[in-house]
């Protein structure tokens, strides 16, 4: 009697554990979940910003900054120069472009003046 229930008991059991023994003796369960993504912005954190390169006439950075949409770029750094030449002296005379309201990432490149250096030719004492 007593082996009667003890059968009863453990069909009862296997019957319950059946479908966890199927499920994970089958195949791999290859569903995957992905996770639920919530952005939250504010007015404040909405502000886009540009990359702006100042550079040399030779390509060289001079300053790097970043400026929100909308602003202007302000350069922070030495006043750039361009060595003199055989013919000319430089004067750094401003940027290529308007450091302006801001829309883009941009490079702004030195531009310079060109003065002539003067030729006074061969002296004559007479």
């Amino acid at each position: 009697m007593i082996f009667q229930r003890v059968k009863a008991k453990l069909a009862i059991l296997s019957l319950l554990l059946l479908p966890v023994a199927l499920v994970s003796c089958g195949e791999e369960n290859t569903t995957t979940t992905k996770p639920t993504v919530t952005t939250t912005t504010s007015s404040e954190d909405s502000t886009i910003t540009y990359h702006v390169i100042f550079q040399n006439y030779d390509l060289t950075i001079l300053y790097e900054t970043d400026v929100n949409e909308g602003e202007d770029a302000v350069y922070d750094g030495k006043t750039p120069t361009k060595e003199e030449d055989d013919e000319f002296t430089y004067e750094f005379k401003g940027w290529d472009k308007e450091l302006t309201n801001i829309q883009e990432d941009i490079t702004f490149t030195a531009q310079y003046n060109s003065i002539p250096k003067e030729d006074w030719g061969p002296i004559h004492w007479f």
